[in-house]
């Protein structure tokens, strides 16, 4: 099942407060669009490991090498929970942006993820999220988006970056023609001791749709001195 872009738009734009999608006063970001390339392990802007704390390197040493050895590593996407916020971003299926005068709306084919960003408001934190909360504000044509409220329990990456209830991230979306630019600024002083920025880079989906995405559990081998025996007589 396939929905096609109006659809989805016109949906979105129901719940985005403002009513009809308009391009905004500041900026265009509005389509389809996906990552340039597969993201397995973010780097820091200039190529570089995020500064970890020795605590949160050994983590991610962990997690590094349990992968390697073809183990289990609990990431959460195989587990079908939610990607958070940057990772649902870098997900290699595309997103949709759809814009009102008050509301910026990321709809993710991944899992069906929706990310509402309220502008020129400051957010409000119920509760810790897998998502986080945002708020938003135009300058200089771009967007500038700030996340937070999480509940600790995603990844930044594949690899296994590890990030707290603390989390901060902070985006510059900005465009230039068919190509979409992420400028992530990252803030966790649990993991990190230095905020960090990181660059992604998104295409324009020309009459493309958003699919219908299943997250299927992916299911590990049981080790042979755990599997039940025969049964009874």
């Amino acid at each position: 099942m396939r929905f096609s872009t109006n659809q989805v738009a016109c949906a979105v734009a129901l719940l985005c407060v403002g009513g009809i999608a308009s391009a905004g006063t500041e900026g265009d970001l509005r389509g389809l669009w996906k990552p340039q390339r597969y993201v397995a392990s973010i780097r820091t802007a200039d190529g570089k490991v995020p500064p970890l704390l020795p605590g949160a390197a050994a983590v991610y040493k962990a997690r590094v090498d349990a992968r390697k050895a073809g183990k289990p590593t609990q990431d959460p996407l195989e587990l079908c929970q939610p990607a958070g916020t940057p990772r649902s971003m870098y997900q290699m299926r595309p997103f949709m942006l759809v814009q009102t005068p008050h509301k910026v709306t990321l709809v993710h084919e991944w899992q069906h993820l929706v990310r509402h960003v309220p502008l020129d408001e400051k957010p409000t934190f119920e509760e810790p999220t897998w998502q986080g909360t945002s708020a938003g504000h135009w300058d200089n044509g771009a967007l500038v988006i700030e996340t937070a409220g999480f509940n600790g329990k995603t990844w930044l990456d594949e690899a296994g970056l590890p990030n707290s209830d603390q989390l901060k991230v902070t985006e510059r979306l900005s465009r230039s023609g068919k190509v979409l630019t992420d400028e992530i600024t990252i803030e966790d002083p649990v993991n990190y001791s230095a905020p960090w920025k990181a660059k992604l880079t998104f295409e324009q989906v020309k009459g493309g749709d958003l699919a219908w995405h299943v997250c299927t559990e992916k299911l590990f081998p049981m080790p042979a001195d755990a599997r039940p025996g025969p049964p009874a007589n």
